[in-house]
């Protein structure tokens, strides 16, 4: 099953569980089928079935990390032989997933991030643009791809055009592309093709120039409102035919094939609420302020370093005869 956080929520809220009732039918043979749940590809969890053809139900908790603008919400069902040496021959057996399955929501966190935007956008957005966007036809598809992967809901949604240079003070939930918002305090700045990003301590993290054909797309407070800010890096803006989503996190760099880095500067929680990771990055993360910031800016530079040398790469190219 597929649905977005607008269209078929809305409110503001989001799933924070899934009751799914399931039955399946007996076999001949020995092994038990195993029902998975899984959102967006993240297993949210799993069960040995009685398989007895009644309904069992299984609770699963979703976590935040899980969910996007747009999600799918799978359920599988295997019987794996198990028997002596495998020799229980596999067979279809009839399995339901029942219409009494349901989603328990909850209101939207009010975090200042993608997660604590999203919902708030699809319920009613504000999409801001600067008065020379309708001047540029090419931005059309960016607006639409940012919207898209912010996840503003178009018959929920309205247009405000800044005058050049303006500065605009949104009432609500909004999504300001290329344009100055008012009492806004940004970990981003951007200036020409210069990319500077502070973390949650103030501490810089990352600080280059000589960019270009890349974006950064920031969820920020304006006044008691949550939105996201978007601004285009040099010359160019890049150029997405295919759409994409926004993941957990509060800053996302954004090249043509979507989002290539994306932070969380606020805290650790996002590490936490994610398994538990303890792979060495993570480790490295949590140690204190001194050597996350560093591993991450280290991170974006390197990925920033591959950009900038293609795209010399690519300039030779087209100047040889």
């Amino acid at each position: 099953a597929t649905f977005d956080l607008g269209t078929l929520l809305g409110g503001g809220r989001v799933p924070s569980e899934f009751l799914v009732d399931v039955s399946a039918a007996p076999s001949a043979g020995d092994s038990a089928p195993i029902a998975s749940i899984m959102l967006n590809d993240y297993l949210l969890g799993a069960r040995r079935l009685s398989a007895n053809g009644i309904t069992e139900r299984i609770p699963v908790q979703v976590p935040r990390y899980a969910l996007a603008a747009r999600n799918v919400l799978k359920i599988s069902f295997q019987r794996q032989p198990m028997s002596d040496r495998c020799r229980e021959t596999p067979q279809a057996f009839p399995v339901a997933v029942l219409p009494s399955s349901r989603a328990v929501l909850v209101d939207a966190p009010a975090t200042v991030d993608f997660f604590g935007a999203m919902p708030r956008l699809a319920t009613r957005a504000n999409v801001i643009v600067p008065q020379a966007y309708l001047r540029d036809p090419t931005t059309l598809r960016r607006v639409i791809s940012l919207a898209v992967a912010s996840g503003v809901t178009p018959e929920r949604a309205i247009l405000t055009v800044a005058g050049d240079g303006a500065e605009i003070t949104p009432d609500g939930a909004f999504l300001a592309i290329d344009t100055r918002v008012g009492n806004v305090t940004s970990k981003v700045k951007v200036d020409g093709s210069r990319l500077a990003i502070t973390g949650s301590n103030e501490q810089t993290m990352l600080d280059v120039g000589s960019l270009t054909n890349l974006g950064v797309i920031e969820a920020v407070t304006s006044g008691h409102q949550i939105g996201l800010v978007y601004r285009t890096i040099g010359a160019n803006a890049p150029d997405w035919k295919k759409p994409f989503l926004l993941s957990a996190g509060d800053i996302s760099l954004l090249s043509s094939a979507g989002p290539a880095v994306t932070l969380d500067t606020n805290s650790a929680t996002l590490t936490r609420d994610a398994a538990g990771e303890n792979d060495a990055f993570s480790s490295l993360l949590k140690r204190g302020p001194a050597w996350g910031p560093a591993a991450v800016g280290v991170a974006i530079l390197l990925f920033l370093l591959f950009v900038v040398l293609a795209q010399r790469a690519r300039r030779r190219t087209r100047e040889e005869p």
